[in-house]
């Protein structure tokens, strides 16, 4: 008797199981559905935001290259200043410094550097090229010493100016000029014959106009007077290592 009310059990329990069958099949493929949906909106969820870090870096981007445009788009008329009058020295014992890495026009092989000088300088603007370059037409008169000897000089020079930015009252530059004209006082400076007292003159500067078209600029200048000649290169001259300037701007 007890092992036919246990075959009815087991049969009942097989019938009920059966009974369900559907509906355990519906709930797994709902869930089925459910994982492959929260799959695909978590895959496009992570796109999205990849996309907008994506945009956020470009936007950057272009910001960066818009206030550099900005920068350098500045009309120098109004930014920079149209002449200025400097004055600069030089002294070997209070400045024992030189331009690490002299560019070569400036450099020379017999010249002489100068243990004391002075320049009065002026220049001014002859045109603009974009915001980036200015060129400046001008001239110098420099008086140096060495040892007990005095040499005086006169120089034109058409410099051409870098721009390295510009912001609202601070105009950081880079100038060379090249080839200016110059008569000297003498032909021959602390007993080095300069072979005549017509040379040429070759500076380098770097420096800061302060202000927004008047106000002062500060320069560090290196020069070099030598006399040229393509035929026979002459090595010698006169070098003043390094000129501190102090400018007003106009």
């Amino acid at each position: 008797m007890r092992l036919l009310n246990n075959l009815f059990s087991n049969l009942s329990d097989i019938c009920f199981l059966n009974s369900f069958a559907p509906l355990r099949l519906c709930v797994n493929s709902f869930f089925l559905n459910l994982d492959k949906i929260v799959r695909a909106n978590f895959l496009s969820y992570t796109k999205k935001i990849h996309a907008k870090a994506q945009r956020r870096k470009e936007n950057q981007i272009i910001d960066v290259l818009v206030a550099f445009i900005m920068i350098f788009s500045v009309p120098l008329s109004a930014s920079t200043a149209k002449q200025v009058v400097s004055v600069c020295y030089f002294e070997e014992d209070r400045m024992n410094f030189e331009i690490p890495r002299i560019p070569n026009f400036l450099k020379g092989g017999s010249g002489d550097n100068v243990e004391k000088g002075y320049m009065l300088f002026y220049e001014r603007k002859i045109f603009d090229v974009l915001s980036m370059f200015s060129f400046y037409g001008g001239g110098n008169i420099g008086r140096y010493h060495k040892n007990d000897d005095t040499l005086y000089s006169a120089s034109l020079s058409v410099a051409s100016r870098f721009w390295l930015m510009h912001l609202i009252l601070l105009h950081p530059y880079i100038e060379a000029s090249f080839f200016g004209p110059t008569i000297l006082s003498k032909s021959e400076f602390n007993l080095n014959d300069l072979k005549s007292n017509f040379l040429f003159q070759n500076y380098f500067s770097v420096g800061a106009e302060i202000g927004a078209g008047s106000g002062l600029s500060v320069e560090l200048k290196a020069v070099k007077y030598f006399k040229a000649n393509l035929v026979h290169p002459e090595q010698g001259g006169v070098m003043v290592p390094l000129l501190i300037s102090l400018g007003y701007l106009f």
